[in-house]
């Protein structure tokens, strides 16, 4: 229980650490995923990814919400998904930082805090299930 807390923490620091004023389909995915409305929540995250496929936040909260999803059933059933969601916002994230030179440093820091994140979540992950060299 203290592992699921630890995960919606996160998920929710890392919509008040955003650049930009929270969005609508930010605070609806986190909504859903708290009260374990994960086909809700991926609904959410899925049709923002479609909107806007180079916004490294829809893969990380599709990420987020797939693991609080694990996490709650204890199983590793969408795993899969799980890791394409997090190479997706890894390499979107260190595109941007590597092609803007210039960055704002809010946005560089919004940036980091995404990548770092991105990091955390496949690190618990990997420790949980005994991956813990890729």
């Amino acid at each position: 229980m203290r592992i699921v807390i630890l995960l919606l923490m996160i998920l929710i620091s890392s919509s008040r650490l955003s650049a930009q004023p929270r969005e609508p389909w930010i605070e609806s995915c986190i909504e859903h995923t708290i009260h374990s409305r994960f086909d809700s929540a991926l609904a959410v995250v899925n049709g923002q990814i479609q909107k806007a496929p180079a916004d490294y936040r829809g893969y990380f909260y599709r990420a987020a919400t797939l693991s609080a999803e694990m996490v709650h059933f204890e199983n590793e059933d969408r795993a899969a998904e799980f890791e394409a969601a997090i190479d997706s916002t890894l390499e979107i994230v260190q595109r941007l930082q590597e092609s803007e030179d210039e960055l704002n440093p809010k946005k560089k820091a919004q940036l980091y805090f995404y990548e770092g994140s991105a990091y955390g979540y496949r690190a618990y992950f990997h420790g949980k299930t005994g991956k813990w060299y890729s």
